[in-house]
């Protein structure tokens, strides 16, 4: 019995001091604080946060006005209202113990007594503006009961915040400047003036676009736009193998379907993102169009060569078998025949032969002319001369080869089967190896010089790139005398398979050469003398497939196909002038028409699509000014 009595002592003592123990009750006081109880519209209200709590603290707030809220316990930024009004702001204080809560409210009264701002300003000059000049602004506003402190001008598009800014305007036209000042009770006034910008050489206009290709998987690489003589028919192709034909005014004539004997472009991965030939136009408007197969599958597809007459219709084809490959090629128009070079060929084409990676096809007929043996294959670049020259890369081990038209056919001097071949073009005097041709595409000038640019593989240029200076008047005809450059100077940046890098010249004589990214190397246009002295460099910010355009004022233009945009490039110092953004996408050359207008085919939201470009010039360069030496990419000019 005595141990029963002391168990329920313990129990009761237990109790007591439990009840002695119990926490301590939890209460908050949500409080807050403002400067004053009157506001105006915009002006900040700061919130001072007084809120307290006995036996805990306060690890909570939520900060309630309107329609909007935040949570803090002291607001890093002061809040407002656009409208004249009472409002409630609701605190809710939160305990760290218990989770207990307490709300606060504050009513503050907002009226509308600032005078707003006048914004205003001038100018200078006023009148003769054009595209590329300098225009200074001044700000003149004023404000009666404060002062301006926030100034927002807005030049068409372009936001600058400076009070007095000077700015330049690269686009022409009537242009809405809009000045915004804010004062120091938030309170804004704005002026807004049109200015009239007149055109100028660093002008820049899009004219209009047209998306020509029906089919969804179809891409845009190599193939760049080309014109008939006069420039009234713009055409284009992608690897879908469509070729369409617009009007200057960007209206469709007709679209040829080059799949008809089942051309395939899929690469190995399975995707049409491959290299397309570039079209060509002679002087009856007949275009010219090589198609071939690419990687994958080359049994089950068949290559070949079309002639389109100019209202669309098929005017020949001429079938080059199921292993042709037509890579970064232009069908260069000589005199009654087209030649043309590829990368493979299918052996033995019934009826012709083997055509060893080059032939010549007679341009009325469609007949094959004869085979050209080009060593290994070409992948891509060729020119040719009126007096029956025709100038061919090979592959990456046997640098280029110079045929000649003689008794009506064509044939080249010197070993076929070594690189070492002193009839090889990309050497030096006393060097048997030589520099890769890749894909570049050369340039001529009117005396007979022909400019090629080669990967720089052999070490005697210190450069990734070379360029080499020939003369045609020089080539020897026998098989041992070498062809020797003028001079080779170093460049710059990548010649990248494929990808159509090349030279164009200018009408003073300046060779203009495109490269791509190259390591730390940014891709560039490299301006050389006609002597080989570099006389500058302008680098993209992006990257560049295709070769430079020039146009009859002198200006370089390239597409930046990484960044979608068309540059221009002053040709004295290589300074960009203008640049206009155009697709997602422009993986080619541009094109300059005879009046002036630029073309380019590039990727828009996922389709082939044809750019035109109107800038300050009338034409292109008398010269071997773009990738095909003129814009219907004849690839024949003297």
């Amino acid at each position: 019995m005595k141990t029963t009595k002391i168990f329920i002592s313990l129990l009761a003592v237990s109790a007591i001091l439990s009840g002695c123990l119990r926490d301590p009750e939890v209460t908050v006081h949500a409080s807050f604080t403002t400067e004053k109880d009157v506001y105006e519209i915009n002006e900040d209200i700061y919130l001072t946060n007084t809120s307290y709590a006995e036996n805990a603290r306060v690890v909570a707030s939520k900060w309630e006005w309107g329609s909007q809220h935040m949570w803090g316990l002291q607001p890093e930024t002061p809040i407002s209202f656009e409208r004249v009004g009472e409002y409630d702001i609701t605190l809710t204080a939160t305990s760290d113990v218990g989770n207990v809560s307490d709300v606060f409210v504050k009513t503050v009264r907002i009226q509308d007594t600032n005078i707003r701002p006048v914004a205003d300003f001038t100018y200078e000059p006023q009148t003769g503006l054009r595209a590329g000049d300098s225009v200074r602004f001044t700000d003149k506003s004023t404000d009666e009961d404060g002062e301006i402190v926030a100034w927002e001008w807005k030049f068409g598009t372009t936001v600058v915040t400076e009070q007095n800014p000077e700015f330049t305007f690269t686009e022409f036209g009537d242009i809405e400047v809009t000045l915004t000042v804010t004062d120091n009770m938030k309170g804004k006034g704005s002026k807004t003036v049109t200015i009239h910008v007149d055109k100028s050489q660093y002008s820049l206009e899009a004219l209009w676009e047209q998306p020509y290709e029906s089919d969804k998987e179809a891409y845009v690489k190599f193939t760049s736009p080309a014109t008939n003589a006069d420039g009234s028919v713009v055409y284009a192709l992608s690897s879908g193998y469509n070729l369409a034909a617009f009007t200057r005014d960007g209206e469709k004539l007709w679209s040829f379907n080059g799949n008809v004997h089942n051309a395939n472009p899929r690469d190995n991965n399975g995707t049409k993102n491959t290299t397309t030939s570039t079209p060509s136009v002679d002087e009856n408007g007949t275009v010219y169009i090589a198609l071939g197969y690419n990687e994958a599958k080359p049994e089950d597809s068949e290559s070949g060569v079309f002639a389109v007459n100019s209202d669309g219709s098929e005017k020949w084809y001429f079938p080059y078998g199921y292993k042709g490959r037509y890579i970064a090629v232009i069908p260069a128009i000589i005199g009654d025949h087209i030649i043309l070079t590829t990368k493979d060929n299918n052996g033995t084409l019934e009826g012709y032969g083997s055509l060893d990676n080059g032939h010549v096809i007679d341009r009325n007929s469609g007949a094959f002319v004869q085979k050209l043996l080009v060593k290994r294959g070409s992948y891509g670049g060729g020119i040719g001369f009126s007096s029956g020259i025709y100038l061919s890369h090979c592959d990456a081990k046997f640098g280029s080869r110079i045929y000649f038209r003689e008794n009506g056919t064509w044939g080249h001097y010197g070993d076929n089967d070594t690189q070492k071949s002193p009839k090889s073009l990309g050497r030096l005097e006393g060097v048997t190896e030589l520099e890769t041709g890749n894909s570049s595409q050369m340039a001529a000038s009117s005396d007979g010089k022909v400019y090629i640019v080669y990967e720089s593989v052999t070490g005697r240029v210190s450069s990734t790139s070379v360029l080499y200076c020939y003369d045609t008047g020089k080539f020897v005809k026998d098989d041992s005398t070498p062809y020797e450059p003028d001079w080779a100077v170093g460049i710059k940046g990548s010649v990248a398979r494929y990808e159509g890098n090349g030279v164009v010249c200018g009408e003073d004589g300046t060779i203009y050469v495109a490269t791509k990214t190259s390591g730390s190397e940014k891709a560039r246009v490299t301006a050389v003398s006609p002597t080989g002295t570099v006389l500058w460099e302008s680098e993209a910010d992006g990257n560049i497939a295709g070769s430079p355009a020039v146009d009859n004022e002198g200006f370089v233009y390239y597409n930046d196909y990484s960044l979608g945009k068309l540059v221009k490039l002053d040709p004295a110092t290589g300074k960009k002038v203008a640049e206009i953004q155009l697709g997602d996408e422009l993986r080619s050359s541009p094109t300059i028409s005879c009046d002036g207008t630029v073309y380019c085919t590039g990727m828009k939201n996922g389709q082939p699509t044809l750019f035109a470009v109107k800038g300050s010039a009338t034409g292109h360069a008398n010269s071997w000014s773009q990738l095909g030496g003129n814009p219907s990419k004849t690839c024949v000019l003297y």
